[in-house]
């Protein structure tokens, strides 16, 4: 389908047997279902890039985007836009969901949009999953929720999620993640690790984090700024490549920016102060604080205000002084 439009109550591409479905143009609007790979035995694929865009579940109702009802199926993304509105359970989208159904997402460009979440594994017993080399996939309420033998791989492009429910396997090797609340420890082995998201001060709750490889993304303002809230999972830094603070302006008092729900993990200040990044970076240093960490202005970047009145009075004196020898 390269333009022009499909509208129709439910869509079911490749619903037996095996086929695919290449969505490059105009635009696919479903009121209900639409399911690729549905029945036993069936193999299917849907392949959205280019201009291509699909409006799924507009009637809100009791439905959602299926990848492998009791078959396979996969999506091939690498472009174009998807909107997914239905609620089936409090999700969007579900990948495998009959004891028989294996889903497939690819996702390398474009942009997926889900109200409601993304589960991987309904009541299939069998591994469905989702890789994300790029494009942008952002669930605005609920969360991602990943049962046992199934994984979202997060290689690469932008992860905004609620929350991630993790049974079986998430692993984070690149892209960008913006989650506020996690169940279980996330290992960042690389990628941008970003509360809140892009220009966005926000909180990332996480049962614990073990760094090795990456980078953390801080937005901050004069008086508030993105937390990372460690749980009893603790925090392990391995390799930390950068802290970008994002942001300008000089914060009125110090802003935290990484606590700890249980047992503080000590001697960090100076190593996250070495890692500041960012055209404010030279203004701040790293503090300790009872429970974390926290941003604070260096004291010699900010005179005092009785430093200013002097300073203020001193030009005053010299601006008199030479009108009047002028």
């Amino acid at each position: 389908m390269t333009n022009g439009n499909i509208d129709a109550d439910q869509f079911r591409p490749t619903s037996s047997g095996t086929g695919s479905m290449d969505h490059s143009g105009g635009v696919v609007t479903t009121q209900s279902w639409m399911a690729v790979g549905e029945l036993a035995g069936a193999e299917g694929t849907y392949t959205l890039s280019g201009e291509g865009t699909l409006n799924q579940g507009l009637s809100l109702g009791h439905n959602a985007f299926v990848l492998g009802g009791y078959g396979t199926g996969t999506l091939k993304m690498t472009g174009g836009e998807m909107n997914l509105s239905g609620n089936h359970g409090g999700y969007s989208a579900i990948l495998g969901y009959h004891g028989t159904g294996i889903g497939y997402a690819y996702v390398s460009g474009g942009t997926i949009t889900s109200k409601n979440g993304i589960l991987l594994g309904f009541s299939s017993t069998l591994s469905s999953s989702f890789k994300q080399s790029g494009g942008t996939v952002k669930v605005e309420n609920g969360e991602i929720y990943i049962k046992a033998n199934n994984s979202y791989l997060l290689e690469g492009g932008t992860l905004s999620v609620p929350k991630i429910t993790n049974n079986g396997t998430f692993s984070m090797t690149g892209g960008t993640l913006n989650v506020a609340e996690t169940n279980f420890a996330l290992n960042q082995g690389g990628g941008n690790l970003s509360p809140g998201g892009d220009g966005i001060v926000g909180n990332s709750k996480l049962l614990g984090l073990e760094v090795t490889a990456g980078k953390w993304t801080l937005d901050f303002t004069e008086n508030s700024m993105d937390m990372i809230e460690i749980g009893t999972g603790g925090l392990v830094i391995t390799s930390l490549e950068e802290i970008l603070l994002v942001g300008n302006e000089l914060a009125e008092e110090p802003l935290s920016f990484l606590t700890f729900t249980e047992t503080k993990t000590e001697g960090l200040a100076e190593t996250l102060s070495s890692l500041l990044k960012g055209t404010m970076a030279s203004y701040y240093h790293v503090i300790d604080t009872v429970e974390g960490y926290a941003l604070a202005v260096n004291s010699t970047d900010v005179p005092e205000p009785s430093s200013w009145l002097l300073l203020l009075a001193g030009l005053g004196c010299c601006f008199a002084w030479r009108r009047k020898r002028g």
